[in-house]
């Protein structure tokens, strides 16, 4: 057995060697310890009147005194002592925006939809439906206007027909027994690219079509008054009927294959590719009809995205890539400034104009709809990026391959599925739009207390329901404004959910007429993680009598090891009787209040620690 040990004298060296940020002689015999080093805490009335300060712990605030400086009052007046908001009333900036609140982020930009109509400023409504209009196994479909008959190219099938209301297809007759690859008008009459059976045509005024140019032809467009064609790596400019005249140019690579072309100010496009190298020729116009200048390179695309259509328009170049949308200026050289890129995961092969809006193919939108994304040119959400959303879509898969406008109606070719139209009056049963994170520019954690929103009356069978999502997670239902003739739902509370970030999903419902609505916003307690101060008032003292013992100690060793602490910023463990705690040493005062009796030029005293708690 081994025999305990007794002391009977006074230590003539600390308890503290530095090495340690705990201290095991706490919480007995000694009261408190910072980084390791034990101390005794000043609790005598006496001597607390005479430093003035009680040990003690209180909470720090959690939100600071705010003043709003803008010129307008707005969201940034309401108190922050009141649930936090975000609010979004309009739409029209468009899709692409991952964090509605960032602070660099638009509040008029959301992350995507899908049936919603975003256009029109402060309010959001539902898009029309679409129906097919008529089907086909093909490929290679193509579409085009002349006057007011639609031409369908049904492609691999070899038929051509045209329509006036998108519905009923009559076809054209006399035409080859070969695939037809391209449409193209002047707007009376219509050119139809059969590959080696060459370029038949008709126009509006017949139901029948006939050779026009002999040759091999993949592709036809009117530009600028001029009929343009391709195949393979040549282009021509067809000037009459007989012959295809001899390459206006054709590509050194023999593997460059031409897709389309267009025109701009003073100049007619063609866009092309080899591999993953895609080019943009530029052509001059000259005063001879017979005649164009030679091709010259407008731009580049980044290597490895491949160029699929071109449509210039309003002075801009619309270029459609395997990759997604793009946007050019066009100088007055010719040559073209891209602008950045809009992502859709799938090659963009149709572009059509119509006002300030450019619609574009958007294959597989999402594993159970294809269809149309549009622009809108008159809203810019960054250098020559314009405000985007997805538009029209079908139930179904396949590439959209050609589009145009009809009327009032839209219509949209599907490949290996047919022709889709626009069904105006019809609107689609719902549609989503989901905002992008919101996180009340703070990482800590806060709980989702309301949902609120406003929209014009609801029509019969109209609703607009709110889901949420918490971290990323899945969306799950929280309510929805249905009551006929309401412009508000009745109180949507979110039981405090607790999350970093949250985002809403709307769903806009309808029977009939479609619900508008007109502003969202979503209140949370943001509530930083709590965190206190301490005021830990030390015995600086030689010796110490504690708890009928004494023990020896080196003031000036024990301040200037507090000092340092302070001074270095270090973040050290507090134990405070059985708990610890991870706190910064924020401020102090040194109060001496008799000398050493044992070294010449130290101070006994009480050293008041003002220490910050350290939390997550």
């Amino acid at each position: 057995m081994t025999a305990a040990l007794t002391f009977t004298s006074t230590f003539d060296a600390p308890f503290f060697d530095g090495t340690s940020g705990t201290s095991s002689l706490v919480p007995y015999p000694y009261d408190v310890a910072l980084n390791g080093r034990p101390f005794m805490l000043q609790l005598q009335p006496d001597a607390i009147e005479e430093f003035g300060q009680h040990f003690s712990r209180k909470s720090l605030p959690l939100v600071r005194d705010q003043a709003d400086n803008s010129n307008e009052p707005g969201e940034q007046s309401v108190s922050p002592e009141q649930f936090w908001r975000r609010s979004q009333q309009s739409w029209h900036k468009g899709a692409g925006q991952a964090w509605l609140d960032w602070p660099d982020s638009d509040r008029n930009r959301f992350r995507s939809s899908k049936g919603v109509n975003p256009w029109t400023q402060k309010a959001l409504s539902l898009h029309n439906a679409t129906t097919s209009a008529k089907a086909s196994a093909n490929t290679s479909l193509s579409l085009c206007m002349a006057g007011s008959r639609c031409y369908f190219g049904s492609g691999t099938g070899q038929s051509t027909y045209y329509s006036t209301d998108g519905s009923t297809w009559t076809a054209v007759t006399s035409t080859p027994a070969a695939t037809v690859s391209s449409v193209a008008s002047d707007g009376f009459n219509v050119y139809l690219a059969y590959n080696a059976s060459g370029i038949y045509k008709t126009d509006t005024s017949t139901g029948a079509a006939a050779s026009w140019a002999t040759g091999t032809v993949s592709l036809v467009a009117y530009v600028k008054g001029r009929l343009m064609a391709a195949n393979a790596n040549s282009i021509y400019n067809v000037t009459g009927s007989g012959a295809i005249p001899a390459a206006l140019f054709t590509h050194a690579n023999s593997n460059f294959a031409w897709v389309g072309f267009t025109e701009g100010p003073g100049f007619i496009y063609a866009a092309g590719y080899a591999g993953g190298h895609s080019e943009i020729y530029s052509i001059t116009l000259t005063d001879t009809a017979s005649t164009l200048g030679a091709p010259k390179i407008a731009a580049e695309l980044p290597e490895g995205e491949i160029v699929r259509s071109v449509r210039g328009y309003l002075g801009f170049m619309v270029i459609g890539t395997d990759k997604g949308v793009r946007l050019a200026t066009i100088n007055s050289d010719g040559s073209l400034i891209l602008g950045g890129l809009i992502s859709t995961g799938t090659s963009v092969r149709c572009l059509d104009v119509q006002d300030r809006f450019v619609w574009f193919g958007w294959t597989n939108y999402d594993s159970s709809s294809t269809g149309l994304g549009r622009l809108d040119l008159s809203v810019f959400t960054s250098t020559l990026v314009p405000a985007y959303a997805s538009d029209l879509m079908a139930t179904t898969q396949g590439v959209v391959s050609s589009t145009v406008l009809l009327g009032s109606a839209r219509l949209f070719t599907v490949e290996g599925v047919g022709v889709y139209r626009e069904t105006p009056g019809t609107l689609v049963t719902s549609g989503t739009l989901d905002t992008g994170f919101i996180g009340y520019d703070l990482v800590d954690e806060k709980q989702a207390v309301y949902f609120d929103m406003r929209h014009d009356p609801l029509p019969t069978g109209a609703s607009i329901a709110v889901s949420l999502a918490v971290d990323n997670g899945t969306f799950t239902s929280q309510g929805s404004s249905a009551a006929v003739g309401t412009s508000t739902p009745t109180a949507i509370y979110l039981n405090g959910q607790l999350g970093e970030r949250f985002e809403a999903r709307l769903t806009l419902s309808a029977s009939g007429s479609s619900p508008t609505l007109t502003r969202w916003t979503l209140r949370a307690d943001v509530t930083p993680q709590a965190s206190s101060a301490f005021a830990v008032p030390l015995v600086i003292s030689d010796r110490l009598n504690v708890h009928g013992s004494d023990y020896d100690s080196d003031p000036h060793s024990d301040v200037a090891a507090l000092i340092a602490l302070h001074d270095n910023g270090t973040i050290f463990a507090y134990q405070e009787g059985v708990d610890t705690f991870q706190v910064k040493l924020v401020n102090y005062v040194w109060l001496p209040q008799q000398r050493s009796a044992d070294t010449p030029g130290v101070f006994n005293g009480t050293f008041v620690a003002q220490l910050r708690h350290i939390t997550g």
